[in-house]
């Protein structure tokens, strides 16, 4: 069967509120705020976001709430075209928020996030994705489980995998993700806490 999707994405998204300010603050500090925006995010939601704004066939698998952010998620994903079968929304859950403040000089940012436990994706879950629809599976390391098992399935399936991996799940568990890549995105602090540096 010919593929009708160039990617299937399996990870994060996020509502964040992004607050700009003169410097990033010290202990104590208190800064005005030069602007804010509640925006989408999350590493694989935004990969998707924008490989659909270049003309490519996505659909997007993980987690909402019920909840105004998960209603912002899957708007958003969906007036951008992308498949949202695989989306499940968690009544019981927040969606996963951050609250990020960049420094209006350098750019550097500093990100404060929290994600409710009952987001998780599971392995059960994720078996039911035809990933052979697919050119390519792109995954990150948040369900680390889910994602082991849908690149594992692509890899057999002789579909590319692309990882975007922070780290956050343990060296172990990321190494076993990058390993069953065909191109792994990493980020410098990623690959500093890989190394153990």
């Amino acid at each position: 069967m010919a593929a009708d999707l160039d990617v299937i994405g399996l990870g994060e998204n996020s509502v964040d509120r992004v607050l700009v300010v003169p410097a990033l603050p010290a202990a104590s500090e208190k800064l005005q705020v030069q602007s804010a925006n509640r925006l989408c995010g999350g590493q694989v939601a935004t990969t998707l976001a924008a490989c659909a704004h270049l003309g490519l066939r996505t659909a997007y698998a993980g987690t909402i709430g019920n909840d105004d952010d998960g209603r912002l998620v899957r708007d958003t994903l969906a007036a951008r075209g992308i498949d949202l079968t695989h989306l499940r929304v968690r009544p019981i859950a927040a969606t996963r928020w951050a609250t990020i403040l960049v420094d209006a000089r350098t750019g550097d940012r500093a990100v404060l996030w929290d994600r409710d436990a009952a987001l998780s994706l599971t392995e059960t879950e994720v078996a039911a994705i035809d990933v052979a629809r697919a050119r390519l599976v792109h995954v990150d390391d948040t369900d680390i489980a889910a994602s082991l098992q849908l690149a594992r399935t692509a890899r057999t399936s002789g579909v590319l995998v692309t990882t975007d991996v922070d780290a956050g799940c343990g060296a172990d568990n990321a190494l076993a993700l990058i390993e069953l890549a065909t191109h792994a995105v990493l980020s410098e602090h990623a690959l500093a806490a890989l190394a153990g540096t």
